[in-house]
């Protein structure tokens, strides 16, 4: 770790040294110089002398101390839990359980369309002559024309114009 200072400047001699005097920690070691440059700036308004640079103090609360200090920054501090009813969480479990079987419901229709259409394709393949079939199976992953016209839902409004300008 001596070696980490520059000879007589006092000065760090690269990122790496840093790291070996501070531990092997790269957050360890942002967090400590976050808290060094806050006494730095908060220091600074007063008259006196400067001080000649010293090595850092090693003040680590140990693991179990780095531990605890992230575990309540990340800690959530929400809302009060909602207390419910024996009648509301059986209701709301009934509500839940209807839910999922609509849900289940949907998924097994879904489910049916698409073998449908699986089988209607295979169906519509095998009907081809055996020279086509080859082609039809093979997947088409040309792009869309992105001048092809795009239908909608309405007719055309009878009258328009749309090369007419107000």
């Amino acid at each position: 770790a001596r070696r980490a200072w520059s000879a007589g400047r006092g000065k760090m001699a690269s990122l790496s040294a840093m790291r070996a005097l501070a531990g092997t920690s790269t957050l360890r070691l942002a967090f400590r110089d976050a808290g060094r440059m806050a006494k730095a700036q908060a220091g600074k308004g007063g008259k006196g002398k400067k001080k000649a640079a010293e090595p850092p103090k090693k003040t680590s609360k140990g693991l179990d101390g780095i531990f605890a200090l992230h575990a309540k920054v990340l800690e959530a501090k929400g809302a009060a839990k909602y207390e419910r009813s024996e009648e509301q969480m059986a209701k709301d479990k009934e509500i839940a359980n209807e839910y999922t079987r609509q849900m289940f419901r949907q998924h097994i229709e879904h489910s049916k369309w698409l073998t449908r259409k699986i089988k209607l394709r295979d169906a519509g393949i095998a009907a081809l002559p055996l020279e086509l079939q080859a082609e039809a199976k093979t997947l088409d992953e040309e792009d869309f024309p992105l001048d092809r016209h795009v239908w909608t839902d309405y007719p055309p409004i009878p009258g328009f114009d749309p090369s007419a300008k107000d």
